[in-house]
């Protein structure tokens, strides 16, 4: 809410710890519990052995959470089948996963083509690149959430295409990670896409400038992505991608009141010429100083008005010592892969 983001797509652990805050401090939401049937930390030496037991508790895990808190606060709280990525899923989990949001009539989010290791396995597993093995093992839909897609062939996003799915576009976390998608053949091909933050700073602000930055350098075009765009995609494109533009996304009669200001009169944005660059290339998400979710003031004056602010950071802090010394542990004893680096 302190960086303007009214509303999140989370697929992590503890979802329904997540979705009592989201109902606390007044967010929107969807989300969905972390559905996969390997062990995450044994998938940089290549094995990718399956538990189905354990991608069976997950997915049923998963529903009750859909069951539990789809539609709830008034309808800010959706839920999806969160399906973590094509190569920690096997084949018969996507179906089965499928099979659940599509009689649960929800949505579902997947992490596609995030990575080498894991277009390199789906390409040896079944011949083909991650999206066309997710349209062929009948996942893709217009429900689908699709993060990410670095390592997408043409044969990969032409199946996106084909079947409707949604696209959330990272730009903050692909400098990161050292390869960024190809946007301009996405946007040719009109997959519907909105940008996200992936867990980081969750700037919006500094992920639009990311964007613009790395189509303007990779393509050598001053003009790739324009100002105007990219702010369209962070708020009516992120919104269609949830399947929530008749809702929110543009200040318009009939939507939902979410909407954010910013106060102008800070230093760097002195002077203030107006227009979408101004906005895009200039602000911060410090900036922001009223959120306004579901016609409700859920941040005045830069603190929340629903939770305790100093209070959180104060609990917070409370365990970080043991956090540390647990982090300390597992580095000495655990290595971690490219692939596992994302939510």
């Amino acid at each position: 809410m302190r960086a303007g983001i009214t509303t999140i797509n989370d697929i992590w652990y503890g979802p329904h710890s997540l979705a009592e805050t989201v109902e606390r401090c007044g967010l929107r939401a969807q989300i969905a519990n972390k559905v996969f049937d390997v062990h995450l930390e044994e998938l940089h030496r290549g094995d990718y052995s399956r538990y189905p037991a354990q991608g069976e508790q997950r997915l049923r895990d998963g529903v009750a959470v859909v069951e539990r808190w789809h539609g709830a606060a008034g309808g800010r709280i959706q839920a999806r089948i969160g399906t973590h990525a094509t190569d920690t899923c096997s084949a018969g989990l996507l179906r089965e996963a499928r099979a659940e949001a599509s009689r649960l009539g929800v949505g579902m989010h997947i992490h596609a083509a995030q990575s080498a290791g894991e277009t390199e396995h789906i390409q040896a597993e079944h011949g083909c690149g991650p999206l066309e093995y997710l349209r062929d093992v009948g996942m893709l839909a217009e429900d689908v959430v699709l993060a990410h897609l670095s390592f997408a062939s043409d044969a990969d996003l032409d199946a996106v295409a084909e079947t409707g799915a949604r696209y959330a576009h990272c730009p903050t976390i692909y400098p990161r990670r050292g390869r960024y998608p190809r946007l301009e053949d996405i946007a040719a091909r009109a997959i519907p896409t909105g940008f996200a933050t992936d867990w980081m700073l969750n700037d919006p602000f500094e992920g639009m400038r990311n964007a613009i930055n790395a189509m303007r350098l990779r393509l050598g075009d001053p003009n790739a992505l324009s100002c105007e765009r990219a702010l369209w995609l962070h708020t009516m494109g992120a919104a269609s991608v949830l399947g929530l533009d008749r809702e929110i996304g543009s200040l318009a009669p009939g939507k939902k009141a979410d909407l954010i200001m910013l106060d102008l009169e800070r230093p760097h944005l002195q002077p203030y010429y107006g227009g979408h660059a101004a906005l895009v290339f200039y602000a911060k998400s410090s900036d922001v100083v009223t959120s306004i979710i579901d016609g409700e003031i859920v941040l005045e004056e830069g603190r929340p008005t629903r939770l305790d602010q100093d209070g959180a950071l104060g609990a917070l802090a409370s365990h970080v010592p043991g956090w540390r010394t647990r982090l300390a542990t597992l580095g000495s004893r655990a290595v971690f892969g490219p692939g596992c680096a994302c939510c």
